[in-house]
């Protein structure tokens, strides 16, 4: 399964990294080194993964993550965090929501995907006090971002599933800022 959605990503234009089978960090002991030394992911943050580079989902069951910004082609992330936003958003906009690739988190939320022709930072969308979504984008100071995608499974023991479209039908907007 891991494959086949790996195969998606890759043919979407997505840079991809390794996660933690059951959780949402990424699997450093599969990522290259940085300058310091360290595992790090930043590598995938500056260029996408070559093919043979993704042989690492043979090793053992981990998760995948897509690294959101520029180096994805454009693609940014709302990841919803608020239960009460992940059902208005669902009861609201629902069939808007089918015209672009929108998944289900393990938790129950929601990570909605766009093309975004305006690059944007990652930011936190607030309303009354409340941290509704965070907009998953191009990092500040080299901190990139990253969403969890399917199939990998949450802490909560949960799997990540594509509630509507796919990888490679992405909805495009003008400017997915907050």
């Amino acid at each position: 399964e891991i494959a086949d959605a790996l195969q998606a990503y890759y043919d979407a234009g997505l840079s991809v990294i390794p996660v933690e089978a059951r959780g949402k960090r990424p699997q450093f002991s599969l990522l290259p080194f940085d300058e310091r030394g360290s595992p790090s992911w930043s590598e995938y943050q500056q260029r996408r993964a070559r093919y043979d580079e993704l042989e690492w989902w043979k090793v053992d069951a981990h998760g995948v993550g897509i690294v959101c910004g520029a180096i994805s082609g454009g693609v940014y992330g709302l990841d919803v965090d608020h239960v009460g936003f992940t059902d208005w958003l669902l009861s609201t906009v629902g069939p808007l929501l089918a015209k672009t690739w929108t998944v289900r988190t393990g938790s129950g939320k929601l990570h909605i995907y766009v093309h975004s022709t305006t690059p944007a930072y990652t930011s936190t969308l607030v309303r009354d006090g409340q941290r509704l979504a965070d907009v998953r984008g191009d990092g500040v100071n080299g901190r990139g971002s990253y969403l969890v995608a399917p199939p990998t499974i949450h802490p909560s023991g949960g799997a990540y599933q594509t509630l509507y479209g796919t990888p490679s039908s992405i909805a495009s907007v003008s400017d997915v800022s907050v």
